[in-house]
């Protein structure tokens, strides 16, 4: 009689190996992919430079130009945002550079009638303080749109009160007062004995010739017919 129990335990054996080595394999998880999003780097945006605002960006007050202020030195500013520059020798005369009246403050967009503006200051010292900024083209305006050639009625539409109107013979000048100076509109018109200084020039008659501003106790108010409206002596 064969004896089958060896055989039987074999077996036993051999089927709980194979459970085990089952039971292994499904019991490592399998590796679980992370969800959460990628850290994004922080942007960095650059400072941008300084820059010098354009002519028609400058706004005239009964105060001054931009920084320039009618009553003040000018001030020290920064090269890449300065309107203006002292130039020795702008006014070209025999004086000796660096002496009153040799000198004066340009502007730095252009030269002659190509600036926009002209600023005098006391005595013609490069330090004395501004007594007179002009404006001689249409770039430059007030906060209300006011600028050379605007109307004498876009004038009076923009402000409906002066603190002072003057008559002269072939202009007349509009002024409001601020707190250190004063913004005069010079405007064309015909003289009083019917004739007109502006014959030769008629489509100036009704606008605004320039814009001015001067200190609170500016006498000489108007510039059409003399040598004034500029920084150089005459």
């Amino acid at each position: 009689m064969i004896n089958s129990r060896p055989r039987t335990v074999v077996f036993s054996a051999l089927s709980l190996a194979a459970l085990v080595a089952i039971s292994g394999c499904a019991g490592d998880p399998a590796p679980v992919e992370s969800s959460a999003p990628p850290v994004a780097e922080p942007s960095v945006t650059p400072t941008p430079e300084p820059t010098r605002p354009a002519l028609a960006d400058l706004v005239v007050t009964p105060d001054g130009l931009d920084y320039l202020v009618v009553g003040a030195p000018v001030p020290e500013h920064d090269e890449a945002t300065a309107i203006v520059e002292y130039d020795p020798t702008y006014c070209k005369n025999d004086e000796e550079p660096g002496t009153a009246g040799a000198g004066a403050w340009s502007s730095v967009y252009g030269s002659d009638d190509a600036s926009g503006f002209t600023v005098v200051t006391d005595q013609l010292e490069p330090d004395g303080p501004i007594s007179d900024i002009m404006l001689f083209q249409d770039d430059i305006a007030t906060a209300e749109g006011i600028r050379q050639g605007s109307t004498e009625d876009e004038l009076l539409a923009a402000y409906t009160e002066f603190d002072e109107v003057i008559d002269f013979y072939s202009t007349k000048i509009y002024i409001i007062d601020g707190d250190k100076g004063r913004l005069l509109f010079e405007v064309a018109v015909e003289g009083d004995d019917g004739g007109s200084y502006w014959d030769s020039e008629p489509e100036k008659l009704g606008t605004v010739l320039w814009l001015r501003v001067v200190t609170l106790d500016e006498k000489y108010l108007s510039i059409a017919g003399t040598d004034s409206g500029g920084p150089c002596p005459v």
